[in-house]
């Protein structure tokens, strides 16, 4: 067995490594998926490369933002649902996903004060 047959065996299993750690993060938008998403919380998602222009249905719900490689980081911004669709140069459509932006567990922290039944 050759040093150069070791030294590219290594690369593969470190690609590989990386590939598991990483493919949780990024999820791929199927076929009538719903993305749901937090209140000032983002998540990855994979679309098809060729995207070209996104547009949002209710911007005060959720915002989504184009990075290069297909990656789109979809942030909630307001509490309900809205979709996006996802098109290439052409015009024609290749993505039309439901976003649906659900509360977080923690208080909100925007100059709200929070009183507990006890308090009062």
């Amino acid at each position: 067995m050759s040093f150069k047959f070791l030294r590219s065996a290594a690369h593969r299993s470190f690609a590989l490594a990386i590939g598991l750690l990483l493919w949780p993060a990024v999820g791929w938008a199927q076929p009538g998926d719903t993305i749901a998403v937090s209140v000032d919380q983002a998540k990855l998602v994979k679309l098809p490369s060729r995207v070209a222009t996104i547009v949002v249905g209710n911007p005060l719900i959720a915002d989504v933002t184009l990075q290069s490689g297909g990656i789109v980081v979809v942030t909630g911004k307001g509490y309900g649902a809205t979709n996006f669709i996802a098109m290439d140069r052409g015009g024609e459509i290749l993505v039309d996903r439901l976003i649906q932006v659900e509360g977080t567990d923690r208080p909100a922290r925007h100059g709200v004060s929070w009183c507990r039944s006890r308090d009062l």
